[in-house]
């Protein structure tokens, strides 16, 4: 209860503190739609990798699998590891056999190829010689994570490259660039990335600590839905930013401003913790006098 009570009281700072920054800057549509952008973006792609990182680090079999699970069968397990080696050496070598990756990460697949065998014979009684230790483990796994971390890498980031160019056409960062720029004549690092970051890294910060118990449920578990975690909160910052850009146009930006701070950093919890709290009080006191 009182972890619960930290985190609560921390995101009401956060909402409360968030609400007067927008406030004494002036926020406009604008400021908020970069604001969702950017932190969407760090937020997101750290969350990935977080995701992926944790479950490397613990040799976790969910990796293989795409879900969680308390046991698995180690011979299921060993095929599916098997068969994605046998994709990543083949995409592999397509994407980089005139550069030097692709014989370390033949190397490498190779070694958790073995490895999956020696898991699935060892399983059968036929080789009793690997050790079901957190090291092995890695090896067998750090090819998918690795292939994971690439694909992901490229796939979100592709999407926050095309939204960014989007939003710049329509709310340009440079005030010397009224009119946007088309999509084509945006230099997105000088023009978008630097000037988001400079102008909003509070508002990363904010979303960062209003969401800490998600990283830590990324680092611990590992699952399909932890890695798309990040896509559902794109998609919603997106619907958010066009009902910004809507009401703005419409004359309304003032109204939405502050009722879209609220949904997004204002803590829920915080209702259910109050009605609660009394019975809590009681069952501490109730422990006390025993």
């Amino acid at each position: 209860m009182t972890m619960q009570k930290n985190a609560l009281l921390l995101d009401l700072f956060l909402f409360v503190g968030t609400v007067a920054l927008a406030w004494y800057e002036q926020w406009s549509a604008k400021d908020l739609v970069w604001g969702l952008w950017i932190s969407s973006l760090v937020l997101g792609y750290s969350y990935v990798l977080t995701s992926i990182l944790g479950g490397l680090l613990r040799g976790d079999m969910a990796i293989v699998r795409g879900k969680e699970a308390k046991h698995y069968d180690p011979v299921e397990t060993g095929i599916g590891t098997i068969l994605i080696n046998i994709f990543i050496i083949f995409a592999g070598y397509s994407f980089f056999r005139k550069h030097d990756i692709a014989l370390l990460m033949i190397l490498l697949c190779t070694a958790s190829l073995l490895l999956s065998i020696a898991m699935i014979l060892k399983e059968g009684k036929r080789w009793a010689y690997l050790l079901d230790n957190w090291f092995v483990r890695i090896i067998i796994i750090l090819p998918i994570s690795l292939f994971l971390f690439g694909f992901f890498s490229i796939h979100f980031l592709a999407f926050q490259y095309i939204q960014g160019s989007v939003w710049y056409s329509l709310f340009p960062l440079n005030p010397d660039d009224l009119s946007g720029k088309h999509i084509n004549e945006i230099h997105f690092l000088n023009d978008v990335l630097i000037p988001s970051f400079q102008n909003y890294w509070t508002f990363i910060l904010a979303s960062a600590l209003s969401r800490m118990g998600a990283y830590k449920t990324a680092f611990q578990r590992y699952g399909i839905n932890a890695i798309f975690y990040p896509y559902a909160n794109l998609i919603r910052m997106f619907v958010m930013a066009i009902i910004i850009g809507l009401m703005s146009w419409a004359g309304f930006s003032s109204y939405i401003l502050y009722l879209v701070l609220f949904f997004y950093f204002f803590p829920i919890g915080i209702g259910s913790f109050i009605k609660d709290y009394p019975k809590s009080l009681e069952e501490i006191e109730g422990k006390g006098t025993k």
